[in-house]
């Protein structure tokens, strides 16, 4: 019986894993997406792109 549950407890512990690093990936995406997009929209400007801001 213990068995079983540390099983089913392994296997979700790997589903929320898994979820977690699509998650990060697909936030990560977004966020270079859109300072790109900043970066593209400034740079016809004198402004200092968004991606140079504290370097």
């Amino acid at each position: 019986r213990l068995e079983k549950e540390r099983g089913s407890l392994e296997s979700r512990i790997n589903e929320l894993r898994q979820f977690e690093r699509d998650y990060r990936s697909q936030l990560r995406s977004y966020f270079e997406g859109k300072l790109r997009d900043l970066d593209s929209t400034s740079s016809g400007s004198d402004q200092t792109p968004v991606s140079a801001i504290g370097q």
